[in-house]
């Protein structure tokens, strides 16, 4: 009988590493299996997500503030129906709400520093072209666009008496975060500007916090619009609505309206300028008020040849800064209207410079009636008492007036018309 010669233990050992190597590369096939049904799953729910979404099959997942957001039916984005404003959403579908990706204005001659700020911004395609254009006392203001590259479009938006350079371009590309939203720029409550880019927008809305609207004028999507100050005086905008042909909103924006908080949270500086020498301040002016006397200080500032100005209320600085010795400036050269707390009240202070052409400075309130504010020494101080905060009776403007009685400066107050 034959018999197999017994294997060495090097024969083992390598035959046992075989089957090791063997096995590995067995379980290896079967992860890599796995990990092909797991993507062609989640892809597959994936696109079930995306047909429902578009084929309108139910709304998206609650926000924060519990509305639905996205599905059809839902509000656009901070948008309540209240007021005049009660329109219903347009529903969501693959072709209900197609994007601008074109620039269709007519060609139009732009300043020479405009076509080098758009050329600059490297994506424009095109030279700018006239969006909007806005006219004021101060000068005229002028929203520029043109086509971007990709399907988008570059704008830019011109002020009197700013410089306009490649930084003032911003170029944007229609996406899927546009789809319920308005990307729109704005200086606070006051001007705004941008381009509605739903294709189906008929007419834009801009809604107050009284429940008012009005509509603006737009061209190829764009707008750009100034609050009249009279608006101002009692109410700001709170949001801005695209409707569609049957009056329905296709998009809707509120983040960048909205009165000022109703405290203001302190951020200038607490202690007297740095430079100001303490050793030489002197009171300009001092007045009484319900949380403690306050005053303004003045000293001279040993690191330049200027004068440090600062307020306090009792011995607690509330803002302030140094400014050089030069010509006498002319109207109102700062206003600082206040809302702080201190010693657990609420206190509205008013204070400022004026320049040596103003002989008399008046507060006008939101009913009509003005006082007159006294300037010592070049500074003025009002705390604002209890009786003229109420609603509808606030400071509204601050007009300096020459000995003619010419105006020299005008300021609306809007941190006060606004506060809640």
């Amino acid at each position: 009988m034959l018999t197999a010669p017994p294997r060495s233990a090097k024969a083992t050992a390598q035959s046992d590493l075989e089957a090791l190597i063997e096995e590995a590369r067995r379980r290896a096939r079967r992860r890599r299996v796995g990990y092909a049904i797991a993507a062609m799953l989640a892809a597959g729910a994936l696109l079930a997500g995306l047909l429902s979404f578009t084929g309108g099959g139910g709304g998206g997942p609650p926000s924060a503030d519990g509305q639905f957001a996205n599905g059809p039916g839902a509000p656009a984005p901070g948008i309540h129906n209240q007021g005049a404003s009660n329109a219903k959403d347009a529903p969501l579908g693959p072709r209900s709400d197609r994007f601008l990706r074109t620039v269709t204005l007519p060609p139009s001659a732009a300043p020479q520093v405009v076509r080098e700020a758009f050329a600059a911004r490297r994506f424009s395609s095109a030279a700018p072209r006239l969006a909007a254009r806005l006219r004021s006392p101060r000068g005229t203001t002028v929203l520029w666009a043109s086509p971007a590259y990709g399907g988008g479009w570059c704008q830019g938006l011109q002020e009197p008496r700013l410089r306009f350079t490649k930084t003032s371009v911003s170029c944007l590309w229609p996406n899927a975060w546009m789809q319920r939203t308005v990307p729109v720029s704005g200086y606070d409550s006051i001007l705004f500007w941008g381009r509605v880019p739903q294709a189906s927008m008929r007419t834009l809305q801009v809604r107050f916090g009284d429940g008012r609207t009005t509509s603006l004028p737009t061209r190829d999507g764009f707008f750009l619009y100034r609050v009249p100050e009279h608006v101002l005086v009692h109410t700001g905008p709170r949001s801005l609505l695209a409707l569609d042909r049957q009056g329905r909103r296709v998009a809707g924006v509120t983040t960048v309206f909205g009165p000022p908080p109703s405290l203001e949270i302190f951020g200038g500086i607490r202690r007297p300028p740095g430079g100001a020498v303490l050793a030489r301040k002197y009171a300009l002016v001092e007045r009484p008020t319900q949380a403690g006397r306050a005053s303004i200080w003045a000293a001279p500032s040993y690191a330049a040849p200027a004068r440090c100005t600062w307020l306090q209320v009792g011995r607690a600085v509330f803002g302030g800064g140094c400014r050089r010795y030069q010509p006498p400036r002319r109207g109102l050269s700062e206003v600082v209207p206040l809302r702080i707390q201190v010693r657990g009240q609420i206190l509205n202070l008013l204070w400022g410079q004026v320049g040596s052409d103003v002989a008399e400075l008046a507060l006008r309130f939101q009913n009509g009636s003005e006082t007159t504010l006294p300037i010592e020494k070049g500074v003025f101080l009002y705390p604002v008492p209890t009786s003229r905060w109420i609603k509808g009776r606030r400071p509204a403007f601050l007009i300096a007036r020459s000995a003619t009685g010419r105006t020299v400066g005008k300021r609306l107050l809007i941190e006060y018309t606004l506060a809640s």
